[in-house]
């Protein structure tokens, strides 16, 4: 089972992506934060396989990546989903223009 910490501001949106992974086999949302601090703890605490960020635009999660990935490693996938745009971001390297919802699922569950 992949395990899922929400790194989000937006909670309406966020919601709604929660609902879908909740309904996906094999994957577990196990907590959703709103600031990098609380975030980075949670990571840490709870090593999840992949953390979703969910932000306005690119500027929003810049910084936070970075800080994210200085203070908890480099093996955690973080994938960003910006609200300007259709576009999911998995980092390091993997860039997608979405198609639908069901793609922020498609993401998650691919191999690393």
């Amino acid at each position: 089972m992949k395990r899922v910490l929400f790194y989000s501001r937006h909670s309406l949106f966020s919601e709604g992506i929660k609902a879908l992974i909740d309904q996906t086999p094999d994957l577990e949302v196990v907590g959703w934060e709103t600031d990098v601090p609380a975030a980075i703890e949670r990571c840490k605490d709870l090593q999840p396989d992949t953390l979703l960020m969910v932000c306005k635009d690119a500027s929003e999660s810049l910084m936070a990546i970075g800080h994210i990935f200085w203070t908890v490693g480099d093996h955690l996938r973080i994938i960003e989903l910006t609200l300007q745009g259709s576009e999911i971001w998995v980092y390091s390297s993997e860039h997608m223009t979405v198609q639908g919802i069901q793609d922020v699922v498609k993401v998650i569950e691919s191999p690393e």
